[in-house]
């Protein structure tokens, strides 16, 4: 694992700039403000992306408390299906805190959009747009 910091805030699109340097299979784009996970969290990101072959774009969930909801959408946006050793993926529209993503869907679609001078509100949307299969996973077995 790779961890890429900068002296400057370029907002969102940092994650264009670290996919350039990024060399593995995979591609994890992690907030700077996610304080916890569980000991087993990237190779829980690495089976659910696998588990899900026309995956492109996967987030983790997002925790929803009586503080945040974390901008996810309702319910009824997403249907549950489940895979192997009772892993459950919500497929449905996702941005994220905490994202996977391949090298192999990279070069089929192109890097995350940059916008100069943009620090708000993120180009993921229009990357997973283009993979096809965007989940969230929300548990595994």
């Amino acid at each position: 694992m790779r961890v890429v910091h900068g002296q400057v805030n370029i907002g969102l699109n940092a994650v264009a700039a670290g996919i350039r340097l990024a060399r593995g299979r995979y591609i994890i784009e992690l907030d700077d403000d996610v304080l916890d996970f569980p000991q087993s969290w990237l190779g829980d990101m690495i089976a659910a992306f696998d588990a899900v072959p026309r995956a492109g774009y996967l987030a983790a969930d997002v925790v929803q408390d009586e503080i945040t909801n974390g901008a996810k959408p309702g319910p009824e946006m997403y249907r549950e299906r489940c895979y192997r050793g009772g892993m459950v993926i919500q497929h449905g529209p996702t941005g994220g805190w905490c994202t996977i993503t391949s090298r192999a869907v990279i070069a089929r679609i192109g890097n995350f959009m940059e916008i100069p001078d943009r620090t708000g509100p993120s180009s993921r949307r229009t990357a997973s747009s283009r993979v096809g299969v965007a989940a969230t996973c929300t548990a595994s077995g």
